[in-house]
């Protein structure tokens, strides 16, 4: 122990090997030294052999080396000073041992604040602990301390334990320490706040998925990486699958999107959406991002627009038919009465004395304008007839007609165009120029109106451009007839319609592809 032989330790001081060594017998504890000069710690029990005059002063020694266990308690010794530097920072934070040895209960740190008490002392044995425990949670708390003993496994358990604040939600969490005797060594946290702020987010996370539930527009979720999340029952019904097959697959599955483009959030916008059996309908969808980074998502509201459109298509067609109506009313009832009226006074005009005839002559003429104005409005709500007449022909038509009938000054202007458009295409054109003029007169009070036909890349572009006020909001939800007729007829022709404020007005642009 000491690494002296024999011969080498013969005549050596006692002093020299043990320097902590008196004269008193007993046990002592201190730091010998070896042959080399090293040292290690010493558990040293001194006896007198013999205190009888007669004989020689003898000392018994038997000492131990302890330095192993000795730098083991040091070692924890500092580890607890350290946790109780951080203890003293942290509240509601605590440590505790338990010793399977003697059932002994250490604690240390904030440990009475943890379990709320006050008055009571603190638990010195694992069987007080488990006295302050729920009994409803007893049970785990000993299958988890249990299987920690016997596997080594750490383990991570939460209970509710009751004191003199009333009950609290505790996170015990811990390992097992095998020397220098069989422990479990762990730390305690109140999470009773947690666990309250736990239960109102389940809650209100019950309370989103019954009102998505319930709700009967489509509600998709799509994560960073631009896979579906998830579909709300709505959803799933408006794409006629089910949800475990569309989990995780693209969301350009199911929108005909541009790949990897999503919209700018709160932008309502039209989509064609594709059902897995391969049939396609018609959506409006609005997209909203939330989070950041690999946690963001984008949540997709859609709302699929069948039967508005035929709804859509039903009311300009009943307004058309009313139209339709009124001019032909207009033509045969008042137009023929204003004409019958016209000759009577022609002939009354024959039969006066000369000082009235020019009278006479001025009340025929008023009849003859306003013969004339009654079937320009009945022109403008006839339907447009475009059989063998080209798109140009009929907005010159209409150009004319706006100028005449509104009192503004009307232009039509081409640029490069080429009329390749078909008949169906150009009544539909023919309506939205009509409507855009009407609206820029009446809303934005225009007096010169730009009617222009070009071409923007492989697409037509009818434009109407106004020096009106501007329009108003573009984007607020609810719409206008006539700008909710203009975006039907647009899409008839698979084109696109676009209302832009300008800085001398409004630019309506009507875009579509001739082929």
């Amino acid at each position: 122990m000491f690494g002296y032989t024999t011969e080498h330790a013969e005549g050596l001081r006692v002093e020299q090997l043990v320097p902590f060594l008196t004269d008193r017998s007993g046990v002592l504890e201190g730091w010998c030294r070896r042959a080399d000069g090293s040292v290690f710690r010493g558990l040293v029990s001194s006896l007198l052999a013999s205190d009888e005059p007669e004989t020689v002063p003898c000392r018994v020694l038997v000492v131990t080396d302890i330095t192993s266990r000795y730098m083991r308690e040091q070692a924890s010794q500092r580890v607890r000073e350290r946790i109780d530097e951080v203890t003293t920072s942290v509240a509601h934070l605590a440590f505790f041992s338990i010793d399977y040895s003697n059932d002994e209960l250490e604690m240390w740190g904030a440990f009475a604040d943890v379990i709320g008490l006050v008055e009571k002392l603190p638990p010195r044995r694992l069987s007080d602990l488990t006295q302050l425990v729920d009994p409803a949670d007893r049970a785990t708390l000993a299958e988890a301390l249990d299987q920690t003993t016997a596997t080594g496994t750490p383990f991570e358990v939460e209970v509710r334990v009751c004191a003199d604040l009333g009950e609290r939600w505790l996170l015990l969490a811990g390992g097992l320490v095998e020397e220098p005797s069989l422990r479990i060594v762990g730390a305690g946290l109140d999470v009773t706040r947690q666990r309250s702020n736990d239960g109102a987010l389940q809650l209100t996370e019950a309370r989103l998925h019954a009102v998505l539930d319930a709700t009967s527009e489509g509600v998709m979720t799509i994560d960073a990486t631009g896979a579906i999340a998830a579909l709300n029952p709505a959803a799933i019904s408006m794409f006629r699958a089910a949800e475990v097959t569309l989990s995780g697959a693209p969301w350009s599955t199911l929108l005909d999107l541009p790949a990897n483009l999503l919209p700018s959030n709160g932008i309502l916008q039209d989509v064609v959406g594709r059902r897995v059996d391969g049939s396609t309908f018609a959506l409006e969808c609005g997209f909203t991002e939330v989070g950041s980074g690999a946690e963001s998502a984008v949540i997709v509201v859609m709302r699929d627009m069948t039967q508005r459109r035929v709804l859509e298509r039903q009311v300009l067609e009943a307004s058309e038919q009313l139209q339709r109506q009124i001019g032909q009313d207009l033509h045969d009832g008042l137009g023929q009465l204003l004409t019958g009226t016209a000759f009577l006074a022609k002939g009354l005009q024959h039969n006066l004395a000369t000082e009235h005839q020019s009278q006479a002559q001025r009340i025929v003429e008023l009849i003859n304008l306003a013969i004339a104005r009654v079937r320009s409005l009945a022109r403008g709500l006839s339907p447009i007839h475009v059989e063998e007449r080209s798109l140009e022909a009929v907005l010159r038509n209409t150009v004319s007609e706006a100028s005449e009938l509104l009192g503004v000054r009307c232009e039509l202007e081409l640029e490069g165009f080429i009329d390749n458009a078909q008949p169906a295409a150009i009544a539909q054109l023919c309506l939205i120029a009509r409507e855009a003029i009407t609206n820029a007169v009446r809303h934005g009070h225009a007096r010169h109106i730009i009617v222009r036909l070009s071409r923007q890349g492989v697409q037509s572009v009818l434009s109407v451009e106004d020096d009106g006020v501007g329009i108003g909001d573009i984007d607020k939800p609810l719409e206008g007839l006539g700008l909710r007729s203009m975006r039907y007829r647009a899409k008839m022709i698979d084109g696109k319609l676009e209302i832009a404020r300008t800085r001398s007005g409004t630019t309506v642009r009507c875009l579509w592809s001739d082929a």
